[in-house]
């Protein structure tokens, strides 16, 4: 039978195994579906495609913008 101590020290070093072992993955990095090309897009999938551009844009815009006030 294992005395306290020896079963918190096999606990953290099976945590320990599992925390390095496990593949970090973040969310950009996931490719849930092939990516469509332009001319394979419907109306509706191109519009939401723009929309996304659109929004994506802006945000780096303003993100360089209060960046370079902060610095500046």
């Amino acid at each position: 039978m294992r005395t306290g101590r020896e079963a918190r020290v096999l606990a953290v070093g099976i945590v320990a195994v599992l925390a390095f072992s496990v593949q970090v993955a973040r969310a950009e990095d996931a490719l849930r579906f092939a990516p469509l090309k332009a001319e394979e897009q419907s109306p509706a999938q191109k519009a939401w495609a723009d929309t996304i551009s659109a929004l994506h844009a802006a945000r780096q815009s303003h993100m360089a913008t209060a960046t370079s006030r902060s610095m500046g």
